[in-house]
């Protein structure tokens, strides 16, 4: 039985009852239904071989397992059973077992043990281990052969455990996953590690935890957290503990997750009779940590926040560099904030994204690729960890998705089709522009009449079926079936023209209006969150903790936030770093919103003389906006454009020679009306 037969089997025990026709199958895994035909013979001889192949039935409807709760739990058990997976691995598949088998053994593994273990010549396990060892290498383990002895890795205890743990829990695809496959390696982990013997007892004062800590946990990090315990508990039992000093979340001692670990390894080292060093206890608060085993709201907070800035930031060049006001789109600014945290979690433990798409989405997009390229690097600033070419790649789907949802909102480029095949094919061709493209056909035409056409209608674009002795610059040539390398050139087209448009219309709308100055807006416009009042220029600090304090006091003297707020600021960089040092000269200072903030508020200082928070690129610091407030807060996108403002360094140039705290203001207001008009 193959990987795919496992699958559709695996399928049918998870929806007892339930019929799949061969059609349903087939499309499903893609295959035929042949294909199909064969796995369902190798299912009822699997079933056979259980005793349970009447459990098994093949109809006009379909294909479908029934049967009571015990015999399909059996069954399920039966599937998952090493030594029945073994027989049927593929390459890959076995790879990851050795892997699995390297890390989990204490001694040296030799070929012959994997060729009988996995029932392959002693040849293909010396191909296997040429790939484990460029596996392997890729996350900086080396894999050390013996002569005579075998292969022994490389590794510190932490890191082999969140391996170990790794290629369990990111082994299933999400294929496997939907269909609820446990998989081999974790039960493989499972019965070699006797893992069982300590599952119930933790699951138990986990429950206890959550209870007594009001923690709210989700099933997959419950589990995630279990499994980890288990795994630490068996190393440490049999003499391995953690004895190196290397931990990822700075600080971790000061966080609620530190106590719960204490009281976990306090109670579970009674329980199995082992001892434990602080470094075990570090080791476990961390993964307490990466699973959100904790209510610490204000750590949350805080984080949430960092990713908030630091995602603004990024799409706030971007949409500078590309012309579009990525940053006020919500939206996709919740979706990538979500993203990046998944990123940095891989990261932190060693994995990375992989996408099949990232060489097509550089060839397709390479405008926006250039773009996120050049400005990866705010991110990783700002997060403290680096973007592979694969990370890269989902953010700049982001971008993509983001862009052309404003491209879609715009005006509609207009566009004459010609055809000289026919009215019918020219009306499938404007059929197929308006499918595939935003857009509105103004007329359908022959090369003839042409001439007459363009006298009667306004357009952007010809788009024609045969070559016209025109100005390039007016009309492109396309086959009348739309082909993807149409599609590509007239993207391109299009997005130049909507750019053309848009630019005319800010001009137009400037010099009907006499200037922004003469220009009358909304109130909602002309209202900004931050007030001259709390506005201060050329104030004396001696350093950044200074810095901090003084902005703080405006928001405390206007009763945005309590005394103790700007102490509060400064325990968060000393936690996570300068990390709100968003741009070159310029702090958006925070805290979580748990530490003293009374309601929305606002304040900018501009230093005499700058100093430093400690940024690798943007110090040193002239200028510190502080924040009071929820990045929820529908004025935190007054805020942004604020920042957006700040983060242009023409700007500041000119912000640097104003001496009057009500016209500093003035200026933010005029370019944040520029950038109203601008989307118009």
């Amino acid at each position: 039985m193959n990987r795919q037969t496992n699958e559709v089997l695996t399928l049918l025990l998870n929806t007892p009852g339930q019929a799949f026709t061969y059609e349903i199958l087939a499309e499903r895994l893609g295959v035929s239904t042949r294909t199909i035909r064969n796995y369902v013979q190798s299912i009822e001889d699997f079933l056979r071989r259980q005793k349970k192949e009447e459990l098994l039935s093949v109809s006009r409807l379909g294909i479908s397992i029934d049967g009571t709760q015990q015999e399909i739990e059996i069954l399920r058990n039966a599937v998952v059973d090493q030594e029945f997976y073994l027989y049927c691995l593929s390459p890959d598949e076995r790879c990851g077992m050795i892997v699995l088998e390297l890390l989990m053994s204490d001694d040296y593994c030799t070929a012959g043990l994997f060729s009988e273990k996995f029932k392959v010549s002693r040849g293909t396990v010396l191909k296997d281990m040429e790939h484990v060892r460029e596996m392997l290498g890729h996350q900086g383990i080396t894999l050390f052969p013996m002569t005579n002895r075998g292969y022994m890795l490389d590794i510190r205890e932490s890191e082999r455990r969140r391996m170990i743990l790794r290629n369990v829990q990111g082994v299933c695809d999400s294929v496997s996953v939907m269909m609820g496959q446990t998989g081999i390696y974790y039960q493989y982990l499972l019965d070699k590690y006797e893992l069982e013997k300590y599952l119930g007892a933790i699951t138990d004062y986990l429950l206890e935890m959550e209870k007594e800590y009001h923690l709210n946990v989700s099933d997959a990090r419950f589990e995630e957290i279990k499994l980890t315990m288990a795994v630490m508990f068996r190393r440490i039992i049999h003499q391995h503990p953690i004895l190196e000093q290397h931990f990822d979340v700075p600080f971790i001692r000061e966080f609620v997750v530190f106590e719960i670990a204490e009281k976990l390894l306090e109670h579970f080292s009674k329980v199995f009779n082992f001892t434990y060093t602080e470094q075990e206890i570090h080791f476990l608060a961390d993964a307490l940590y990466a699973c959100r085993f904790y209510s610490y709201q204000t750590m949350e907070d805080v984080k949430d926040m960092q990713h908030y800035i630091s995602v603004t930031t990024f799409l706030i060049q971007i949409g500078k560099e590309l012309g579009i006001p990525l940053y006020k789109n919500q939206q996709i600014v919740e979706q990538l904030k979500n993203h990046v945290k998944s990123i940095e979690k891989a990261y932190w433990e060693g994995e990375h994204f992989q996408s099949e798409f990232r060489e097509a989405v550089k060839t397709e997009y390479p405008q926006y690729y250039q773009t996120v390229k050049a400005n990866i690097h705010l991110l990783e600033n700002g997060l403290s960890f680096f973007f592979f070419f694969n990370e890269m790649t989902f953010v700049l789907f982001y971008i993509i998705a983001a862009a052309e949802q404003y491209f879609q909102s715009n005006q509609k480029p207009a566009i004459i089709v010609v055809c000289h095949f026919g009215i019918g094919t020219a009306n499938f061709l404007a059929g197929q522009l308006k499918n595939n493209f935003n857009l509105k056909i103004m007329a359908v035409t022959s090369r003839h009449k042409l001439e007459e056409v363009l006298k009667h209608c306004d357009y952007d674009l010809i788009v024609s079926t045969i070559a016209l002795n025109m100005d390039e610059k007016v009309w492109i040539s396309v086959s009348p079936l739309l082909e993807e390398n149409d599609i590509l050139a007239l993207q391109k087209r299009l997005i130049e023209i909507r750019n053309r448009k848009r630019q005319s219309r800010i001009q137009k709308r400037i010099d009907m209006g006499g200037g922004i100055e003469g220009s009358v807006l909304s109130g909602a416009l002309q209202n900004c969150v931050l007030k001259k009042e709390n506005i201060r220029l050329d104030v004396e600090c001696a350093d950044w903790k200074e810095a901090i304090q003084a902005a703080a006091a405006l928001l405390v003297a206007d009763h945005s936030a309590e005394t103790f707020y700007g102490e509060k600021m400064i325990e968060s960089v000393l936690k996570y770093g300068p990390y709100f040092v968003y741009c070159p000269r310029v702090a958006l200072a925070h805290a979580s919103p748990q530490d003293g903030v009374l309601r929305f508020g606002i304040s900018l200082i501009r230093l005499k003389m700058p100093v430093c928070f400690g940024h690798k690129t943007n110090d040193p610091v002239s200028y510190v906006l502080c924040l009071a407030g929820r990045q929820e807060d529908v004025r935190m996108q007054d805020v942004l454009s604020i920042m957006n403002v700040l983060g242009m360094p023409e700007e500041l140039q000119i912000l640097d020679t104003i001496t009057d705290p009500e016209e500093l203001l003035e200026m933010i207001k005029k370019k944040r009306m520029e950038e109203w008009y601008e989307e118009q």
